[in-house]
């Protein structure tokens, strides 16, 4: 495929993805910080009830509203409970301060003064003191609630939540998950080039290669793999345009044979014969030769698997180190050093990616029973890199058994599995999340064995012990 084709969708992949990614996060955060408010602004009204009911009472007994002694303190305690309530205030019927708790007299006052708060209580005073709905002043949300001495109203309760700081937290949680989300847009690319390559390159690539032979007067190979694409509809159609020239080149020398049989003249007979040993050993030979069928090795049949083994595997040592000491990257190199010599050893790219899912899996395991097991770092550490190791070994093996495969392509997927595998990891270490990452990592494998087992004829290339089953 033309460079420029091949990026051009690859950034058409990318683009889509984050685009429907920062659509969906723009929308859930909306939601969210409308739930949230909604939620804090109950939260106020349900304060500013009790502060209601505790003045009530302190009026029944006879207290004047600005008398009222410890309830700035009293509104404070309350403030300094709940991180959500930014203040409580005790008003007159003008509004002026009385008694507060919370934020500074500095911001507070000129809140209390506002003109929005006024108009509100002037415009809808039913509506604001039922408290169902806040009024939103300079990035708060404020609670108003009458205060009744003998059922005749003697000042108000407004109580303060900050709509602008839920937003800020929400933005600020879901900032943390970016490198996460990195790691999923890695993916996400690989998973592109790997079914581009897979469903359009590469079959278009053997398809050129196929014709090319015919038009060189090479011997003629024929597909393997027909898939339910367009593209592979044309290679089967290749298969079957080749077998009819062949039938009718067979044909014309079984009819050029009875010719040269059945003619009088020998010169006829003799020209006859040099025209059709001619055809047969030349013009048609590619044709009548016994083709060759080939199974089409196809370098994007392994790499989501590659790239998924070594995201896990990365993963895991990532999350295995945190606070170990120096000794981990011992375990770390003779675990790499051994799966990678243990796969080379069973020359079996197959069985080497069997291998390092079952030391991925083993790692998982280990990385459970963290928490009471003081050498499991080392071991899950070690695992996780020992299975790095084999998936780079088989990669290496199944190269060298195809000869289809460019010289960086392992390289890239071993970048971009680790880049997503470490990016990942940092999210769930900085989020608090280790208990979730042996189930990412048995996810990983999980998607890697599937993504290796679509087809019959990649498991028998992974298995087969025969070398140069492929093409370049």
């Amino acid at each position: 495929m033309v460079m420029g084709l091949r990026l051009s969708l690859l950034l058409a992949c990318i683009g889509s993805a984050a685009i429907a990614g920062l659509l969906v996060f723009v929308l859930a955060l909306r939601d969210a910080d409308d739930g949230l408010v909604a939620a804090l602004e109950g939260k106020a009204t349900s304060h500013a009830r009790v502060i209601q009911q505790d003045v009530e009472i302190a009026l029944d007994l006879g207290i004047p509203l600005n008398e009222i002694r410890g309830a700035s303190e009293y509104l404070e305690t309350g403030a300094q409970e709940d991180a959500d309530i930014r203040f409580a205030v005790v008003t007159d019927l003008d509004m002026q301060r009385l008694h507060y708790g919370g934020m500074g007299r500095r911001r507070l006052d000129p809140l209390l003064e506002s003109s929005a708060l006024l108009n509100a209580m002037a415009a809808e005073p039913d509506l604001l003191v039922s408290g169902t709905e806040g009024v939103i002043v300079e990035g708060f949300s404020l609670t108003v609630l009458p205060i009744e001495s003998d059922e005749d109203p003697v000042g108000f309760i407004v109580v303060g939540v900050q709509d602008k700081q839920v937003f800020d937290e929400l933005v600020l949680d879901l900032t943390g998950l970016l490198p996460a989300a990195i790691g999923v847009l890695l993916l996400l690319m690989e998973l592109a080039l790997a079914t581009v390559g897979a469903v359009f390159e590469t079959p278009l690539r053997r398809l050129a290669y196929l014709m090319d032979r015919v038009n060189r007067d090479q011997p003629i190979e024929r597909s393997a793999r027909h898939d339910r694409t367009e593209i592979g509809t044309a290679l089967l159609r290749f298969n079957g345009v080749v077998h009819r020239l062949a039938t009718r080149a067979q044909r014309v020398l079984t009819l050029a044979d009875e010719v040269e049989r059945a003619v009088f003249d020998a010169n006829i007979a003799e020209e006859v014969g040099r025209r059709a040993e001619s055809l047969r050993t030349t013009e048609a030979k590619a044709l009548l030769d016994q083709p060759v069928l080939k199974a089409d090795a196809r370098s994007s049949d392994v790499h989501l698997s590659l790239t998924l083994i070594f995201a896990a595997g990365l993963f895991g040592a990532v999350i295995a180190s945190t606070g170990t000491t120096a000794l981990f990257q011992l375990w770390s190199l003779a675990g790499l050093a051994l799966g990678g010599a243990l796969v080379w050893v069973w020359r079996s790219p197959g069985w080497g990616l069997i291998l390092a899912g079952v030391l991925q899996i083993a790692a998982a395991v280990l990385l459970h029973y963290l928490p009471s097991m003081q050498t499991t770092p080392g071991l899950a550490a070690a695992g996780s890199t020992a299975g790095i190791g084999a998936a780079l070994a088989a990669g290496l093996l199944f190269k060298r058994r195809t000869q289809a495969l460019g010289s960086v392509w392992l390289l890239i997927r071993l970048g971009l599995g680790c880049a997503a595998g470490g990016l990942i990891a940092w999210t769930v270490i900085v989020e608090y999340r280790g208990d979730t990452a042996p189930i990412l990592i048995l996810i990983s494998v999980a998607l890697a064995v599937l993504a290796a087992n679509r087809e019959p004829i990649v498991r028998r290339l992974l298995f087969d012990r025969e070398t140069s089953t492929g093409y370049r």
